[in-house]
C-alpha cells in the first residue's frame, strides 16, 4: 500500500512539473509588447491549457486570440468616446451661435423686425445648404476611397490567384516531405535552426512557409525543390567550365583536347538526364514514395533501438516489397531506383 502511494505521489509530482514547464513556456512565447500582456498571468495560462487538454498549440492560439479581442475592444471604446466628445463640442458651438443671433435680434428696433427675420432665415438656409454640401462631399470622398480600396484588393487577389499553385500545393502533412527545403528556408530566411525549435513553433513556421510556397512568394527557387535546383546549378557550372576551358586554351594537343571535351559533354549529359528523369518521377509521384520509404526506414530503426518491437515489426511489414504482379498492374517499373543510382554514379 505504501509503495502504491509513493508511486502515485511521484506521478503527481512529475505531472505538476510538466504542467509548470508548459505554463512557463507559453508565458515566454506570448508577445511581450502587448498592452494586455499583464492580464495573462499564470492562472489564465493554466486555465487555457486545461480547456485545451494541456495541448500547447491550442492554448497558445486561444491566448493570442484573447489578447487580440481585448485590444480591439479597447480601440472601439476609445473611438466611441472620441465621437461622443466631438458631438458634444458641436452642439455647444451651435448653441453659442444661435444665442448670439437671438441677442442681436432683441437689440433691433420694431421697424427692422421683418428685415432681421429675413436675414436670419437666409443665414439658416445658407448654413443648411453648406452643411448639406459638406455632407455630400464627405460621402463622395468616402465612396471614392472605398472604390479605390476595393479595386486594389481585387488586383491583389487576381495576382495571388494567378500565382497560386504555380509550384504545387503543400499542406501541414507535407512537413516531412519538404524537410530539406523547409530547413534551408528557416536557416537562410528566418535565421533559425529548426532542430532547436519547440513543436508548436516549428508548426507555426511551416504554416508560413506553406503559404509562401503555395502562392509562389518564396525568395528563391531552391526553397521549392532543392534537389532539382542543385542539379541545374551543376549543369550550369559544367557548361560554364567548358566555355572557360575553350577560351583559355593555350596548347594545341588535339587528342587531349578532344578527350577533355568528350568528358565535359558526358558530365553535362549525365546531369541533364538525372534532371529529366527526376522531373518524370516527380510527375508520377515516385520521388515522394521514395522519400516516404526512407523516412519509414529511419523510424523503424529508431523503434528497434528503443525496444518497441511491435511498432518496428509493423513498419517492416509495411516496407515489405509488394507482389510483382500488382506492381505490373499499377504500371510501376521496379527498376526505377536502380536507374537513378546508375545515372547518379556515372
Amino acid at each position: 500500500m505504501n509503495l502504491h502511494l509513493q508511486v502515485a505521489r511521484h506521478v503527481a509530482k512529475q505531472r505538476a512539473e510538466s504542467q509548470a514547464k508548459q505554463v512557463a513556456m507559453l508565458k515566454k512565447a506570448l508577445p511581450k509588447g502587448s498592452c494586455h500582456a499583464h492580464q495573462v498571468d499564470e492562472k489564465t495560462i493554466r486555465a487555457a491549457l486545461e480547456n485545451c487538454s494541456w495541448d500547447e498549440d491550442g492554448a497558445f492560439r486561444a491566448l493570442r486570440a484573447f489578447l487580440g479581442s481585448e485590444i480591439e475592444k479597447k480601440a472601439l471604446k476609445h473611438e466611441d468616446k472620441r465621437e461622443s466628445k466631438d458631438k458634444k463640442r458641436k452642439r455647444e458651438k451651435e448653441g453659442d451661435e444661435s444665442g448670439s443671433a437671438s441677442g442681436s435680434d432683441s437689440d433691433e428696433s420694431d421697424s427692422d423686425d421683418s428685415e432681421a427675420d429675413d436675414k436670419k432665415r437666409s443665414q439658416k438656409k445658407s448654413k443648411r445648404k453648406k452643411s448639406d454640401k459638406d455632407k455630400k462631399s464627405k460621402k463622395e470622398k468616402k465612396h471614392k476611397k472605398k472604390g479605390k480600396e476595393k479595386e486594389k484588393a481585387s488586383k491583389l487577389a487576381a495576382v495571388k490567384d494567378t500565382k497560386f499553385g504555380k509550384y504545387g500545393v503543400i499542406k501541414e502533412s507535407d512537413m516531412w516531405n519538404k524537410r530539406p527545403e523547409f530547413g534551408l528556408w528557416c536557416a537562410e530566411v528566418k535565421q533559425v535552426n529548426i532542430e532547436g525549435l519547440a513543436k508548436w513553433e516549428e508548426k507555426d513556421l511551416f504554416r508560413e512557409y506553406a503559404e509562401e510556397y503555395n502562392t509562389a512568394s518564396l525568395p528563391d527557387k531552391k526553397y521549392y525543390d532543392y534537389e532539382a535546383w542543385e542539379i541545374k546549378r551543376r549543369v550550369k557550372e559544367a557548361r560554364r567550365g567548358a566555355k572557360a576551358a575553350k577560351e583559355e586554351k593555350t596548347s594545341f594537343n588535339d587528342e587531349d583536347d578532344r578527350r577533355a571535351e568528350l568528358m565535359r559533354d558526358r558530365q553535362i549529359r549525365k546531369h541533364e538526364e538525372v534532371l529529366n528523369l527526376r522531373k518524370t518521377l516527380v510527375a508520377s509521384g515516385v520521388v515522394d514514395d521514395m522519400r516516404e520509404q526512407e523516412q519509414l526506414k529511419a523510424l523503424m530503426q529508431q523503434h528497434y533501438r528503443t525496444g518497441d518491437m511491435n511498432a518496428a515489426r509493423a513498419l517492416a511489414q509495411r516496407l515489405a516489397p509488394d507482389d510483382p504482379a500488382e506492381l505490373l498492374q499499377k504500371g510501376i517499373h521496379t527498376t526505377v531506383n536502380d536507374k537513378v543510382g546508375k545515372l547518379a554514379g556515372k
